[in-house]
């Protein structure tokens, strides 16, 4: 992207995207809870449960739960309170699985544990999944005006490993 591209993009999405952008990804999911976890006030219940569901992944993936390289944007949309987590999975740790297969892992877990509307697809590099998970959302205040919503990144120690590697962070 030349420097006028890049101002353009990263008016509508944060500068972690330009990290994200040059890795490998396997997955692009997102997760939602039910109504009383989604509009609970306190992150605590939907980031344990999606931490949960990365240990299980690592475990019916006979991994170890560290290992597991991913992105987690912990996401509101405003105009309904409705809190839910959107994520990119690497493909490290988890070679000998294929997309396909880590999806339908991901899926049978969220259904045993109770999530809400789940989606859970190989990464498609021609869509833009990392600035999906990675835009500025803003919510419209009483008086017209609108007012970013910070963003609450997640990254993976496994992550921050390779980021540190390329000299990236």
């Amino acid at each position: 992207m030349n420097t006028e591209q890049l101002k353009q993009y990263f008016a509508t999405h944060h500068p972690e995207s330009y990290l994200l952008h040059g890795l490998p990804w396997l997955v692009f999911g997102h997760v939602s809870f039910s109504k009383t976890i989604s509009h609970d006030k306190k992150a605590g219940p939907r980031v344990r449960r999606f931490a949960g569901l990365m240990v299980a992944l690592a475990i019916t993936c006979e991994v170890k739960a560290r290992k597991l390289v991913f992105f987690q944007n912990n996401e509101t949309k405003p105009e309904v309170d409705f809190n839910h987590v959107h994520f990119l999975l690497g493909p490290q740790s988890l070679e000998k699985f294929t997309a396909e297969e880590i999806c339908r892992r991901l899926s049978e877990k969220a259904t045993e544990f109770g999530f809400g509307q789940c989606a859970f697809l190989p990464y498609d590099p021609t869509k833009d999944g990392v600035g999906y998970i990675t835009k500025r959302v803003f919510r419209t205040l009483n008086n017209g005006q609108r007012q970013e919503i910070p963003p609450d990144f997640f990254v993976s120690a496994a992550l921050t490993q390779i980021l540190k590697q390329k000299e990236l962070v």
